[in-house]
């Protein structure tokens, strides 16, 4: 069982803290800060902030995704919706923060790379909020001796017609299959759907000039006016298993679909050895599961919830002794976010939960 060790607080209001990701020996791991367009490497046994990327040598514009790889650290930014998604990479061994390579996704529809993860120099990317379809998940080359993403070696899209927009990503312990969530938002309306996008754009208004501002604004208008045209989804959310080969390339459906029944918003997953983790945004929980006695992920061997209010991103160190949780110190009614203050109890930005008995 996993519990409680440490909090690092979240300093700035309004600040969304999307994922986390350890390096490969699990000494440090990485943070991004959406709002505050930074990401933080934190010494992992002792929490202390090793170091900062920030702007302007970042370049950084709303980073999302991050990921550790054994050279680099890759991060994508997604630009507040108004342009398509770019992947920074950046030397870890470098006293700059500027990145060594940036990419800019060659398919101009999709907006938002959610989450990262990679295998044997294949990167895989999902992505969500596009201008056109449900969702998408891209492979991609990666060099890490040069830290630069070579080309593109995939694309599943279509099928998340049926699966909506996917959301986490883990590749299996064999690297031959990837597991992604995937989730449909409850359609609203009235009066619930008005406040839920008026606080959308309240935040965007904070947090951007003026220019940034009305560029986030067209980009969501042309979303919600695609919305009323789409029929809506039924409404399904649970985890999609794929195969994917040494190339990058993906079987075309998935393998398996482990549905959920109960409504849920299964955010970020992450996969070590056979242990998968994976956060419930809705239900205010983490789940741990034994994917060997469990292989459908029906019942959790141990579920998280100490001090968590909207868990993000989620991952487990390579030696499964430590748990880190980017919890957005939040609560969520109606699917409306309701922001805390820094001082809030809930408010306690990342979470590190270490390991008792499992």
């Amino acid at each position: 069982m996993y519990h409680l060790k440490d909090t690092i607080p979240n300093g700035v209001d309004l600040n969304l803290i999307p994922e986390v990701s350890f390096n490969p020996d699990g000494t440090l791991f990485a943070v991004s800060y959406l709002s505050s367009n930074e990401v933080m490497v934190f010494d992992a046994r002792t929490r202390a902030v090793v170091r900062v990327f920030k702007n302007p040598e970042a370049d950084f514009d709303y980073p999302h995704g991050v990921l550790f790889t054994e050279k680099h650290l890759i991060v994508s930014n997604i630009h507040g919706l108004t342009r398509p998604s770019t992947f920074t990479v950046y030397d870890v061994n470098a006293t700059s923060d500027e990145p060594v390579s940036v990419f800019i996704t060659p398919y101009k529809h999709l907006r938002e790379a959610h989450s990262l993860a990679i295998c044997n120099n294949v990167l895989v990317a999902t992505y969500c909020h596009n201008t056109e379809g449900s969702g998408a998940v891209v492979s991609y080359q990666f060099d890490d001796n040069s830290g630069v993403i070579q080309n593109t070696l995939d694309i599943l899209q279509d099928c998340f017609e049926n699966f909506a927009d996917p959301k986490g990503i883990a590749f299996s312990k064999d690297g031959t299959s990837v597991f992604l969530t995937y989730v449909t938002q409850k359609k609203m309306r009235g009066l619930p759907k008005f406040i839920r996008r008026t606080k959308t754009v309240r935040t965007a208004w904070k947090e951007r000039n003026v220019k940034d501002f009305f560029q986030y604004l067209q980009g969501k208008t042309n979303n919600w006016t695609r919305e009323r045209q789409t029929a809506q989804k039924n409404i399904r959310n649970g985890i999609a298993i794929f195969g994917i080969d040494d190339t990058g390339m993906f079987t075309a459906q998935p393998t398996r679909v482990l549905e959920r029944k109960k409504f849920c918003r299964l955010e970020n997953i992450d996969i070590v050895d056979d242990t998968v983790v994976i956060s419930d945004t809705i239900n205010g929980s983490v789940c741990l599961y034994d994917l060997v006695e469990d292989p459908q992920l029906k019942t959790p061997k141990h579920i998280v919830t100490e001090h968590i209010s909207l868990p993000h991103g989620v991952k487990l160190s390579p030696d499964k002794s430590m748990l880190v949780v980017t919890n957005y110190g939040l609560k969520i009614k109606n699917q409306v976010i309701h922001w805390k203050t820094p001082s809030s109890d809930n408010n306690r930005g990342v979470l590190v939960y270490d390991q008792k008995t499992f």
